[in-house]
């Protein structure tokens, strides 16, 4: 699996993602990537790297803005292989917490569902809201 930072002109040739990316906000702090298994695409995925206020660390926070995977290859592991990629850039970049707030795309995944994902990979609700975090430094 491979995770490559989209650039403007990069070609994305699965509809599906391309739409995602399109759509995905951006601003300046976004990162957008494209994920690929042996040269197909196969998920995007959008990070804001946050700063906090006040700062704790340079880089304080990654909030997984979007966690796409096409339908055809989910339950394959993929969510979990984008995460743990996300952890270790988190630790290898001093971020102090990675944060997501999981929301359906569509009706193949419940939200109940990505809610069970995200906890089974520790991540926390601290108020019981909509929003989860893990804690990468403590």
């Amino acid at each position: 699996m491979k995770i490559i930072e989209i650039i403007n002109d990069m070609v994305i040739e699965n509809n599906k993602i391309k739409n995602r990316t399109i759509q995905s906000k951006k601003n300046d702090w976004s990162i957008h990537y494209l994920v690929k298994d042996n040269g197909t695409e196969i998920a995007f995925l959008s990070l804001d790297l946050m700063p906090m206020s006040p700062p704790i660390r340079k880089n304080n926070l990654i909030f997984i803005y979007e966690l796409f995977v096409i339908t055809s290859k989910r339950r394959n592991g993929y969510g979990n292989k984008i995460l743990d990629w996300v952890f270790d850039k988190a630790k290898k970049e001093s971020f102090y917490e990675v944060w997501c707030e999981p929301n359906p795309f569509d009706g193949s995944v419940t939200l109940d569902i990505l809610n069970r994902f995200y906890i089974n990979k520790g991540f926390k609700s601290p108020d019981k809201n909509s929003q989860f975090v893990k804690r990468i430094y403590k």
